[in-house]
């Protein structure tokens, strides 16, 4: 099966898009797919190899730069990339975007091609969802892979046929987790409590910081910040790492925390990459309790659930896991076996067994 991946990820930016995309594109080589990935222009001085290496990407992949997916086209829709490539599109045998307004370009010009689902309220807010459906439902879409079961009924309930849609979660690479030094519950009793990612207030920095005041551990925050981080005791600030690097400080933590509010943009479709990563780790999670992270984590089986924006809610739950060791570990192993059902190449089989069957 050969695949043209478009996608609109600059390869120097640390975005979670990026990662997964990259994953994505090497897992699908994995499993002996011939995939060639569109990348926007790269700045000059990127090591591509080094820079796979960053983002953990076990394998090297085929990556053309091209000027016509820069973010300058958005404007345009990205019509220069459809008229200089467009012998290129229709002659291969799938091509894949995960761009709502570059699959509209392309179904414009009736190029067939499948369209991976991150965020649907951006669909219904930049009045894309009327036209994808219309297309879908047309056959130009030919499959749309959402990443959660959230993402996928609402796309069926607003119109789509079910029968060519395909949920396919984000991943994790477990062999980076193999050496990862195991979860010890006897360190509760003052813990590292991390939290990894994109840093803000609609990921939840005020229940963040509202532990820190608590006292009970040291809550670490590791990730680029887009809000400011005001200087408490007991909440120490890392700054963005490289995704590779990211694993040392999930060996050093001894509670995750996952604490998206429900005014992020995204939040009725997400599917986390440090959700994934989280439970790979063996380590008690803590989770906003939202129907997207419903789907994953079972409240006391293998994580424990809070209402997202209720601090004193939060501070219970570690102050649970801190008085039940047992529990801790219970739910920390639960999610770690759990974890085998997410990865990356579990993904990539998916979508290309999806696209066997059409």
């Amino acid at each position: 099966m050969d695949f043209l991946y478009l996608g609109v990820s600059r390869i120097h930016r640390n975005r979670a898009n990026l990662i997964q995309t990259l994953h994505t594109v090497s897992a699908i080589k994995q499993q002996g797919a011939n995939i060639t990935l569109f990348l926007p222009p790269k700045k000059k001085k990127i090591d591509i190899r080094k820079r796979l290496r960053e983002m953990g990407v076990p394998v090297d992949i085929d990556i053309r730069f091209t000027q016509f997916l820069h973010s300058r086209w958005k404007r345009v829709d990205y019509r220069p990339l459809i008229w200089f490539y467009k012998k290129i599109f229709n002659k291969a045998e799938i091509v894949y975007v995960r761009s709502p307004r570059l699959s509209l370009s392309l179904a414009k010009q009736n190029i067939p091609h499948c369209l991976e689902i991150h965020n649907t309220e951006n669909l219904y807010k930049e009045y894309w969802l009327e036209p994808i459906i219309r297309y879908y439902n047309g056959h130009i879409i030919k499959h749309m892979f959402p990443i959660s079961k959230s993402a996928a009924r609402f796309l069926v309930n607003s119109g789509a046929e079910p029968n060519r849609i395909t949920v396919v979660p984000s991943g994790v690479n477990l062999s980076l987790f193999n050496n990862i030094r195991p979860f010890n519950a006897g360190k509760l009793n003052f813990p590292n409590i991390f939290y990894i990612g994109r840093i803000s207030r609609d990921r939840g920095l005020e229940i963040l910081t509202s532990i820190a005041k608590q006292g009970l551990g040291r809550v670490h925050l590791v990730g680029e910040s887009e809000d400011t981080i005001k200087p408490i005791d007991n909440l120490i600030y890392h700054g963005h790492v490289p995704h590779r690097e990211v694993l040392k400080y999930y060996e050093q933590s001894d509670i995750l925390l996952l604490p998206y509010q429900e005014d992020l943009d995204h939040i009725k479709s997400i599917s986390p990459l440090k959700l994934f990563e989280s439970m790979a780790t063996g380590r008690p999670i803590i989770a906003s309790d939202i129907p997207p992270i419903r789907e994953v984590l079972v409240h006391q089986k293998n994580a424990l659930l809070c209402d997202p924006s209720d601090p004193s809610a939060w501070i219970s739950c570690v102050k649970k896991l801190m008085s039940n060791h047992s529990l801790a570990e219970e739910i920390g192993s639960k999610a770690q076996q759990e974890a085998s059902k997410y990865t990356w190449q579990k993904r990539a089989i998916k979508i290309i067994e999806s696209l066997k069957l059409e």
